[in-house]
């Protein structure tokens, strides 16, 4: 017997409690098309600037034969903030697929997404970073199947107040999942550690606010990027 989606735990998807947690629908989280966007506020050499895609800060990172980036003296790039905002209902998924991160990929992590596959992220490299491998596999893995479980759950369409005898209306609303991805680039550390002086584009810490409303529900987590 094998397993398609190449895990043998079949009770993961309701976090290996069958009995109080289920998914009648077997759908997953799907951003919204349109719905997902990224705001980036940098310094390069002293002059600020703002995008939504991390490839303008890579026109400006040198990469050796072997596609690995290269300290470079005389450019000095500072990420000051890094937010991804994603709108996020139940649907048929995000695709599996990932590329290689904008800035590359420090040897030892991982391709990881922004906002995650579990929740509907794509595998585009303006969702991608590079992430460490542990906290990719397991802490963040972990957070984004709790908040898919709790979206999930939920019907896709909810109730909105109660109809009075004289207007007979029920209003619906869709159950809506807020997603924010804060990275943050500890400068000290970037520039004092070997291992990360050649990354500027590698946050070494994020943060992740999901909120699902109605009736709202919240978790927050913060992680670290070693």
């Amino acid at each position: 017997m094998s397993f398609r989606a190449g895990d043998v735990n079949l009770y993961r998807y309701v976090q290996n409690n069958p009995l109080n947690m289920t998914d009648p629908s077997g759908m997953k989280g799907q951003v919204v098309p349109g719905k997902q966007f990224r705001r980036i506020y940098y310094k390069l050499n002293g002059s600020y600037h703002n995008t939504e895609n991390m490839k303008e800060l890579e026109k400006h990172i040198k990469y050796n034969a072997n596609g690995q980036p290269i300290f470079q003296p005389t450019v000095d790039i500072q990420i000051l903030s890094d937010e991804t905002f994603a709108t996020i209902i139940k649907g048929a998924g995000g695709p599996d697929s990932r590329q290689t991160p904008y800035g590359g990929k420090k040897l030892g992590d991982q391709n990881g997404h922004i906002v995650p596959r579990e929740l509907g992220g794509n595998g585009a490299k303006n969702n991608m970073f590079s992430q460490d491998t542990e906290v990719n596999l397991k802490d963040y893995k972990s957070f984004a199947e709790k908040v898919d479980i709790e979206l999930t759950r939920r019907p896709l369409i909810a109730k909105k107040g109660i109809p009075c005898p004289c207007y007979p209306r029920v209003e619906l609303e869709y159950t809506v999942l807020n997603y924010i991805v804060t990275m943050v680039y500890n400068q000290n550390k970037i520039m004092n550690d070997r291992n990360l002086i050649n990354f500027p584009l590698r946050p070494t810490s994020f943060v992740v606010n999901a909120t699902i409303t109605p009736n709202t529900w919240t978790l927050s987590r913060g992680f670290y990027n070693p």
